[in-house]
């Protein structure tokens, strides 16, 4: 082998081989809450366009089970959205600063935040990640809530994310500070991002996990207008 050629295979072996290739994933949930059997159809923004990701066959009780493509060839670089369209609607507005740092830069991912149910055919609602209260540490005041929300998050190779913001949230009358933090590294492949907010006195904390493996995901029926 000539030097030149053993070069290139070494420069090419080292260039490529650590990325595992992403494959088809399985996960499950519920719809809360369909009024019949219908069909879940799950997008999301792929290099910029919306995009049907993949669709579920939904029982009359609300259960499905979802296969996640292997790859939607992800072109442009893209932060996962932390707080997603269910977390941000609970605040009339969410406001951040400080750093936020996605490691390699170079990795592409998508974000499965939502979709729409159809019955027979028709768009009868829109979906959205359900919000999950989970337990508070007492003593608590009328006003503390402890929410989580799940989402799927595919990534083109190992990603960390680490986070350290501050934020304003505004709620009702409301004006309340708190922090967002993340220091978590998502796995080549489909994720489940899991963002928890503690509102607890009079602020606020949003903390970023990823689920390992793939944890159950529930979505919220919101029937459609049109």
């Amino acid at each position: 082998m000539s030097a030149t050629l053993a070069a290139f295979l070494s420069a090419c072996l080292s260039a490529c081989a650590g990325q595992p290739t992403p494959v088809a994933a399985q996960v499950s949930g519920t719809v809360i809450f369909p009024p019949a059997a219908g069909v879940a159809v799950f997008t999301a923004r792929v290099n910029g366009q919306d995009r049907e990701v993949a669709q579920a066959s939904v029982t009359a009780g609300g259960t499905y089970q979802l296969t996640l493509p292997a790859d939607l060839t992800l072109t442009a670089q893209a932060t996962p959205d932390l707080l997603g369209d269910s977390v941000r609607g609970t605040f009339q507005s969410v406001t951040c600063q400080g750093p936020l740092t996605t490691q390699p830069a170079a990795a592409r991912t998508v974000t499965v935040g939502g979709g729409r149910f159809l019955i027979g055919g028709s768009v009868t609602a829109t979906l959205t990640p359900a919000l999950q209260a989970i337990g508070l540490q007492a003593p608590l005041s009328p006003q503390d809530a402890s929410i989580r929300a799940r989402q799927l998050v595919l990534s083109d190779r190992a990603l960390t994310i680490a986070a350290a913001q501050t934020c304003t949230f505004r709620q009702g009358d409301r004006t309340l500070q708190g922090t967002l933090d993340a220091n978590e590294t998502l796995r080549p492949g489909w994720n489940v991002l899991e963002t928890t907010v503690r509102v607890q006195g009079g602020s606020v904390s949003v903390s970023i996990g990823a689920a390992d493996p793939l944890t159950p995901v529930d979505w919220l029926y919101l029937p459609s207008t049109n």
